[in-house]
């Protein structure tokens, strides 16, 4: 379940999938925390940007939806981590921790240049970094997200070394969506067999480092040896539904694949601007 707390955000990413308008209007966390029933859950704390929410109230939320059982994910840009009132991160990153839950942090850049490019803020990336140790230094559990867009996939290995330094709990490979700041453009969005190579490269090096990682938003016959990390193989053998489903397609080019049951295809919006090729299968 993924409940947006604010619609407003301080980067302007060129990949930003939420295309409602955005305003400073922070909603009723009450509200919201009170529609979600008891019992256990992954609930996805997103905006705009999260920590742009009165502290107290953002605290309340997370609190609230850990009595009713639920697991936090805080999805985050961490350029505001460092500038969180101190008393009040520390007891953000116990609320979150209580249940298993973790930091994600969107991280689509492996230097400050191209992460000015993509984002639009000057000095987020070293505010990332500062993130990343600041809540490793409150044992919070970290997830670094990978945005793969056309800025940024030939940088996929150096990314991978940096974010091996960093020792985070998992790291997320998420092809780009073609909605929001993204839709219809080709220039933003690459084609799969362009970031194949780079993409395996990096998950060579983060293999070898044992550093956990998954893929999400790109066909398994893309991800050669690698097709076992894409999120989506163990939802379907799981048999559940989601958009991880409606979102994407199968084609021709699927007919007679030994992944089919395991990948639903294509994204439909990647079809609008690529033509899907299949990639090479590896069982």
């Amino acid at each position: 379940m993924l409940l947006r707390v604010i619609k407003n955000c301080n980067q302007n990413c060129v990949f930003c999938s939420f295309d409602e308008k955005k305003t400073d209007r922070q909603e009723n966390l009450a509200s919201l925390a009170a529609k979600e029933k008891k019992g256990p859950g992954l609930i996805q704390i997103s905006g705009g940007e999260p920590l742009l929410c009165r502290p107290q109230d953002l605290l309340d939320f997370c609190g609230r939806l850990v009595k009713k059982g639920k697991t936090i994910e805080f999805q985050t840009n961490g350029t505001l981590v460092e500038s969180f009132p101190p008393a009040y991160l520390s007891k953000l990153v116990r609320l979150i921790s209580a249940r298993k839950g973790y930091f994600n942090i969107n991280f689509s850049a492996a230097d400050a240049k191209a992460d000015l490019k993509i984002t639009g803020l000057k000095e987020a990336f070293l505010k990332r970094l500062k993130a990343v140790k600041i809540l490793k230094s409150l044992k919070a559990a970290i997830r670094l997200t990978f945005v793969i867009n056309s800025i940024n996939y030939k940088t996929l290995k150096s990314f991978a070394v940096l974010a091996a330094g960093l020792k985070p709990d998992l790291i997320q490979f998420s092809f780009v969506k073609g909605q929001g700041s993204a839709s219809g453009k080709k220039n933003i969005i690459p084609s799969y067999e362009s970031v194949s190579p780079f993409l395996m490269a990096a998950m060579e090096i983060l293999e070898g480092k044992k550093i956990n990682f998954e893929i999400d938003h790109m066909p398994c016959c893309h991800l050669g040896r690698f097709w076992r990390f894409n999120v989506d193989v163990d939802k379907a053998l799981k048999g559940l539904d989601g958009p991880h489903k409606s979102e994407k397609i199968h084609v021709k080019q699927c007919g007679g694949c030994g992944l089919r049951k395991v990948c639903f295809g294509p994204r439909k919006d990647y079809l609008k601007v690529r033509k899907f090729r299949k990639g090479r299968i590896a069982l």
